[in-house]
C-alpha cells in the first residue's frame, strides 16, 4: 500500500462582486505506486516507487461583472516529482539458474511524475436574461486548457544504441544473455522507457444555450467547439510491437492516442418534477 499525507492551507471570501479562494498544499507520497512495464519483454506491471512530492498553490475567482453577466476563473499550479530513484526487479532473462535476481533503474531523483500537468486553467462566461412570456435564457461559454504531461516514467535518452526496429539496447546486466562475455550495452544508469512521450498541451472550449419555463428546458450544446485532438495519454509505436508480422499478433486500428471528445453537438430536453 501507498501513503499520502497531504498539508493544505487556504483562504476564501468575498469583496464586492468578486469571490475568492485560495491555497497553498504539498503532499507527500510515501511508496507510490507507478506504472511500469517488466524488463522482461515489456509486460505491464505496477511497482511501488520509495518516495515522490507535489507542491503548488490553487486560486478560484468568481463574480458578476453586471446583472446578467457571470464569469468564474480557476488556476492550479503542482509541481509533482519523485524524491527518489525508482528501482524494478530484472527478472532472470540475462542471468542464469541460481544466479541473484538484480535491479533495474526504470525512474531517477527528480523525474516529473507521468500525467501530472504543471498548469491547468479553466474559465466560464455566463449570461441570463428573460424573453417574453417569462423564458429564461442562459448562455455559457466555457474553455480548459492544461500544460504539456509525460506519458510515463523514465526518458527518450538512449544511451548506446538501438536494434534494426528501433528499441534500445541499453540492458541493466554487465554480462551477456545467461552469464555471458561481457556485455557491450550496458547501461547501469539508463532509464530509457518504450512507453516514454512528450504530450502536447491542449484546450478545449465548450458553448451552450438554455431556455427555460417553468419546469420545462431545453439546451443546444457544441462540445469541443474547435475539436481539439486533447490527448492525454499514448500508446506508444514500439510499446505495441514495431514488427508487422502475422506472428506478432497486433490488433485493431492503430489509434493509440487517449484524446478528447470530438466536437459534438447536441440538444437536451427536460422536465423537473
Amino acid at each position: 500500500a501507498d501513503t499520502v499525507d497531504n498539508y493544505e492551507i487556504g483562504y476564501k471570501g468575498t469583496a464586492g462582486r468578486l469571490n475568492y479562494a485560495v491555497d497553498v498544499y504539498y503532499i507527500d507520497w510515501e511508496d507510490p505506486q507507478l506504472n511500469t512495464a517488466t524488463s522482461n519483454w515489456g509486460f505491464f506491471a505496477a511497482i511501488n516507487g520509495e518516495s515522490a512530492t507535489t507542491r503548488g498553490f490553487e486560486v478560484e475567482l468568481s463574480g458578476n461583472l453586471t446583472d446578467n453577466l457571470s464569469y468564474s476563473l480557476g488556476y492550479t499550479y503542482a509541481d509533482s516529482e519523485l524524491t527518489a530513484d525508482v528501482y524494478q526487479p530484472a527478472g532472470n532473462f540475462y542471468g542464469t539458474t541460481g544466479r541473484p535476481e538484480f535491479l533495474d533503474l526504470v525512474a531517477l531523483d527528480g523525474d516529473r511524475l507521468p500525467g501530472t500537468a504543471e498548469n491547468v486553467f479553466n474559465v466560464s462566461l455566463r449570461h441570463d436574461m428573460t424573453l417574453a412570456n417569462d423564458i429564461q435564457v442562459s448562455t455559457v461559454i466555457s474553455g480548459y486548457y492544461q500544460s504539456d504531461v509525460l506519458n510515463s516514467l523514465g526518458d527518450d535518452n538512449c544511451l548506446t544504441s538501438f536494434n534494426v526496429v528501433g528499441v534500445c539496447r541499453d540492458s541493466p546486466s554487465a554480462t551477456g544473455l545467461f552469464g555471458g562475455a561481457p556485455n557491450p550495452t550496458y547501461a547501469p544508469t539508463s532509464v530509457w522507457s518504450r512507453q516514454y512521450a512528450e504530450i502536447d498541451s491542449f484546450q478545449v472550449w465548450n458553448l451552450s444555450t438554455t431556455f427555460s419555463k417553468d419546469s420545462w428546458g431545453a439546451s443546444l450544446y457544441v462540445k469541443n467547439l474547435f475539436n481539439e485532438d486533447g490527448t492525454t495519454g499514448t500508446f506508444t509505436y514500439m510499446a505495441g510491437g514495431s514488427s508487422p508480422l502475422p506472428e506478432s499478433n497486433y490488433f485493431g486500428n492503430n489509434s493509440r492516442d487517449y484524446i478528447a471528445l470530438p466536437r459534438t453537438i447536441g440538444v437536451a430536453l427536460s422536465y423537473r418534477f
